[in-house]
Parts: C-alpha cells; sequence; structure tokens
C-alpha cells in the first residue's frame, strides 16, 4: 500500500491561510477581556463616588454639577488605582442632595480598543451607580 504523500507545501499554505483568523481571534478576546475590565474599573469608581456623596451630602449642596469637587476626586482616585485615568468632565452627578433622594453618578471613559478603533474609532464606556442620600 502507498501512503499519501502531503507536500510540504501544503502545509505550509493551509498555516498560512489559518494564521490571521487565529491571531484576529486571540486579539479579539484580549481587547474584550479589556472593555469588561474597564467597564468594572468604572463601575467601581461610580460606586466609590455615589457612597461618597451619601456620606458627604454637604459636597453638593446649592452650587449645582460644578461643586462636587471631592466627590469626583473620590472617583477619579478610584479609578487611578487601577489604571485609568478618568478627566472631571467625565464624571457626571445628578440627584442630589436631600436625604431620602437617591444619587446617580456616571463615568464615562473612551477606550480605544484596536480593532473597533481600526474601523470605528473610540469605543465609549460607562459605569452608572444609584444610592440613596442617608445624612
Amino acid at each position: 500500500m502507498r501512503k499519501f504523500d502531503k507536500s510540504p507545501g501544503q502545509a505550509i499554505l493551509e498555516f498560512v491561510v489559518i494564521l490571521p483568523i487565529v491571531l484576529l481571534l486571540i486579539m479579539g478576546t484580549f481587547e474584550l477581556a479589556r472593555a469588561f475590565s474597564t467597564r468594572i474599573v468604572l463601575l467601581n469608581a461610580a460606586r466609590e463616588g455615589a457612597y461618597y456623596l451619601t456620606n458627604h451630602s454637604s459636597d453638593g449642596v446649592n452650587c449645582g454639577s460644578s461643586c462636587y469637587g471631592q466627590t469626583i476626586l473620590t472617583v477619579q482616585t478610584e479609578a487611578a488605582n487601577s489604571g485609568i485615568n478618568v478627566a472631571p468632565g467625565d464624571v457626571t452627578i445628578t440627584g442630589c442632595c436631600t436625604v431620602g433622594n437617591p444619587v446617580q453618578v456616571r463615568v464615562n471613559h473612551s477606550v480605544n480598543l484596536s480593532i473597533y478603533s481600526f474601523f470605528f474609532g473610540p469605543f465609549q464606556i460607562s459605569g452608572t451607580e444609584w444610592m440613596v442620600v442617608l445624612k
């Protein structure tokens, strides 16, 4: 019986055809994991800001959205601890500051995912947290 002979060129050609697809899948997996990680960091930062604001409601009393300095600093510090820099303009605070009323802290951030950004530009990720003002 004669064994089937495969030429070495066929194996190389199959490898060259499959390699870009496999690399694209691997890169996509890493980028998706990075996007989910960023979302978790933003959620934690928004939660920390809402928690701070519920316990220090005087930070935003009678001065509108420009007076939440310490709350925004708390959000930025929490995000920076995980390696993400959040600009003060990326933090939105609404619904403050009466006892029993909910407060919402929203953090937006642009992420450049290499595959997605190549075709569509930066990818927007946000984290939002609601809490009730306690004091």
